[in-house]
């Protein structure tokens, strides 16, 4: 049964507190009443995989021991960083933290115990620091060697533990290795639930999900399953592709003029032209009367700035494109504004997901077969070829780019006036 409160008992010299902490269900209560020193949690979003990890945090710092926050990116890290302030608000004054936002660090100067938030994109800055515990969030998506070579070394000296916490991506990453090798070590232990396993979630809510996001994506994202190597979140039976014929393109059931169609370009845009750089995408896109996606064109070119608003241009001349979606982020927004003094009709794209929770939609328009591509197009074999190996695969430019065509396909009603 979940109790109401999880309660922590706090000496502080001759003093003693009693904290109270938000309940934890009953599967977070199994995962945190674990004697093992590590512990890896693979669940599906919404379990609250992260609310289990700040307690477990606050809990290792108010007993005077040392912890840390570790995520992938600054990004991610910083959405921890939030819950963790959060929670060392609530605390009474005579127990009330030093909170540095500078350093994304809780320090309780009654028991000499602290949190730092860290981000695993940067190794270098992760190394000589003697800590008790460990939480890795989305450890899926944390370089390989970042484990072995910067932070287990980390948490020899005090003989810590670790909670690793994250939903898988398939098998050819080194969070299922981990769990893979973890099996039957007497220090280590294993978690995995679905989504539902949080009371809160409705059961029958998120199997409708899986009509919106497709079998591949709903197995990893709610039942929290290793999806099979080599399969990835797409699956080559699920392409199809449209004929052009004198200006009219079939699908198998539709045959559209562009004229019928709402017609736009969606980009995922870099500015580098070193040959180990990202890639600027600008995918041209209609959507037909029956709401089919045709992706009529993939330009995928290393360029620089100043070159990117022709390039676009040039394209939405050459599909008579009514719009642009362009993300709006850092160097980005200067680019949207350059195109809109260019005369541009652009439409501001919100990167508020990562990379595969904006692909889920993708996923299933396309397992439900709404999305068509051009057949015979030269760059075809390139785009075959990073949809299949994504989220794995070494560039994720043309996946982003046509994941915001999906994003814009899907309320294209109330752009098309735009």
């Amino acid at each position: 049964m979940e109790s109401k409160t999880s309660k922590l008992e706090i000496k502080v010299g001759s003093d003693t507190f009693v904290i109270g902490f938000p309940a934890l269900h009953e599967a977070q209560q199994e995962v945190a009443n674990s004697d093992a020193r590590w512990k890896i949690l693979c669940a599906g979003r919404r379990f609250g995989k992260s609310r289990l990890g700040v307690q477990l945090c606050m809990q290792a710092a108010l007993q005077g021991k040392r912890a840390w926050w570790v995520a992938p990116t600054y990004s991610i890290a910083r959405i921890g960083w939030r819950d963790i302030q959060e929670s060392a608000r609530s605390f009474p004054e005579t127990l009330e933290p030093n909170i540095s936002l500078v350093n994304m660090e809780v320090k309780f100067e009654q028991t000499g115990g602290s949190i730092a938030v860290r981000s695993a994109d940067t190794p270098h800055r992760l190394r000589g620091e003697g800590l008790d515990f460990l939480v890795m969030d989305e450890a899926a998506f944390v370089k390989p060697d970042v484990w072995q070579q910067v932070l287990r070394p980390t948490l020899t000296e005090r003989k810590g533990g670790a909670l690793f916490i994250s939903t898988p991506i398939g098998m050819n990453n080194w969070f299922y290795e981990l769990w893979e090798m973890a099996e039957g070590k007497g220090d280590w232990e294993r978690f995995q639930f679905p989504s539902w396993s949080n009371p809160l979630v409705d059961k029958e809510e998120v199997e409708q999900a899986k009509t919106e996001v497709g079998s591949i994506v709903y197995a990893q994202e709610y039942l929290a399953e290793f999806v099979e190597a080599g399969q990835g979140l797409l699956k080559p039976e699920w392409l199809k592709y449209f004929k052009e014929k004198n200006g009219r393109y079939f699908t198998g059931s539709e045959n559209v003029s562009l004229d019928e169609c709402t017609r736009f370009a969606t980009v995922d845009l870099a500015t580098s032209v070193s040959e180990t750089a990202d890639y600027t995408v600008i995918a041209s896109c209609a959507v037909t009367p029956q709401g089919k996606i045709l992706i009529l064109d993939v330009d995928r070119q290393r360029m620089q700035a100043p070159d990117i608003i022709p390039r676009i241009r040039q394209k939405m001349a050459e599909y008579d494109l009514q719009w642009v979606g362009m993300e709006r982020a850092g160097f980005q927004l200067s680019l949207i504004q350059f195109a809109k003094r260019d005369g541009l009709a652009v439409k501001e794209l919100k990167a508020d997901k990562d990379k595969i929770s904006r692909a889920m939609p993708l996923a299933a328009r396309m397992e439900s077969g709404d999305i068509y591509f051009r057949q015979g197009a030269m760059w075809l074999p390139d785009v075959e070829r990073e949809l299949m190996t994504f989220p794995v695969g070494h560039h994720d430019d043309i996946v982003d780019a046509i994941s915001y065509g999906v994003l814009c396909a899907q309320v294209r009603r109330e752009w098309i006036a735009f």
